[in-house]
């Protein structure tokens, strides 16, 4: 819907908070209270919330990249406002790195509240649900170092504003555009207040966490979604295609670019295929259809050979989609990184003396299963 009127009606004594802005509080017979919130942009159909509570509300201002002020509204259970009030400041840094690399928060209109939860946490649309239990990480935990310098669920959940929310997949089968994309914000988060070398250590620290069970688009017009590793593969995978591109200016363009020209729409994977090939120039459905349409992690498969003061390199993709031709750098010489570009067939690749024990995937920047193999060959030996 392109707005909403949301009217809950409550006992005296308790109050309720939900999306967008609150038009009026109206005292009914019986000590009943009616609260009424105006949602005045498209929201999607399971970010509708009601949260009913004794609450304390306080209030902030966020001045934002275009100049606007972003009202920003707290509610939390009035025990555990000395720790809220140090806790959510992650919200404005949240704002300043998403702003940079997402554009515009999108819903200055309506404004942005957090709200403490029973649960976990959710990304309802500008009453985001939080449950984090006031610790860092996702409830104290994290699977990087890095990842314990701010709280997961003030992050996460408000990624979805502009991935879910603003940008709403039409059909369940493509949350991955919503979890994907907001797993990988987390990773931003990182660059931008601790660089990009803590950011990847941050994204491969999420290699345990996947299955590799099920694709991560799921069946379409069945209310299927695809496989849980969206989050921590779907990040993994747009890192990939990141160094894939291999221009962050470009990168960070197509980012921004995604969110304004599908602003306040549902979307396909098609719709981010196409984009991302428009802009680069490239056509990148091969990568696509492998890292979300089948389970399998791409396998390099790498043989390494010296023979002599010489060494060999041969190599090739071993992977479901046929055409997958996915450029990745490794070592061609001691400390030195280039692009090779694995096909399904055999190639080599002369290394000239390098010792094959130095030979290295740069496994931090793509998310592939590189099967190495080294052979060392007596010079005196003839060739078969």
């Amino acid at each position: 819907p392109d707005s909403m009127t949301i009217s809950i009606t409550v006992p005296k004594g308790l109050e309720d908070v939900s999306n967008g802005r609150l038009r009026a509080v109206t005292e009914l017979p019986n000590r009943w209270t009616r609260y009424d919130w105006f949602v005045s942009v498209p929201i999607n159909n399971y970010d509708v919330t009601i949260n009913i509570g004794k609450f304390t509300h306080w209030h902030d201002v966020y001045n934002g990249i275009t100049g606007d002020t972003l009202s920003l509204n707290y509610y939390t259970l009035p025990e555990n406002v000395a720790r809220a009030k140090e806790q959510f400041k992650d919200v404005k840094r949240m704002l300043e790195a998403f702003e940079r690399y997402f554009g515009p928060y999108p819903f200055y209109r309506d404004g942005y509240k957090l709200i403490e939860s029973p649960h976990n946490g959710m990304e309802h649309q500008t009453a985001v649900a939080y449950g984090n239990r006031y610790t860092m990480g996702y409830r104290g935990r994290a699977s990087s170092p890095v990842g314990l310098k701010f709280d997961f669920i003030i992050v996460h959940e408000s990624a979805h504003e502009w991935w879910g929310n603003s940008i709403t997949s039409k059909d369940v089968a493509d949350m991955w555009i919503h979890e994907s994309f907001g797993a990988y914000a987390e990773a931003l988060f990182v660059e931008y207040w601790y660089g990009r070398d803590q950011s990847l250590a941050y994204i491969n620290g999420k290699k345990w966490n996947v299955r590799n069970d099920s694709p991560i688009i799921g069946t379409y017009n069945v209310q299927n979604e695809g496989s849980g590793d969206m989050y921590d593969k779907g990040q993994l995978v747009l890192n990939t295609l990141r160094s894939v591109i291999d221009n962050d200016s470009l990168w960070f363009t197509i980012l921004r670019g995604m969110q304004k020209t599908y602003k306040y729409q549902t979307i396909t994977a098609d719709t981010i295929i196409n984009y991302v090939n428009a802009k680069t120039g490239k056509d990148l459905a091969y990568f696509f259809d492998q890292y979300l349409r089948h389970t399998k992690v791409p396998e390099l498969d790498l043989f390494v050979s010296q023979k002599g003061n010489k060494t060999t390199l041969r190599y090739r993709w071993n992977t479901e989609v046929q055409d997958f031709h996915m450029p990745i750098k490794v070592t061609t010489a001691d400390n030195k990184l280039d692009w090779i570009t694995p096909t399904k067939d055999w190639q080599t690749l002369p290394l000239g003396d390098m010792d094959p024990s130095h030979f290295k995937v740069a496994d931090n920047l793509f998310y592939v299963n590189a099967k190495i193999s080294t052979s060392y060959i007596d010079p005196n030996m003839e060739s078969n």
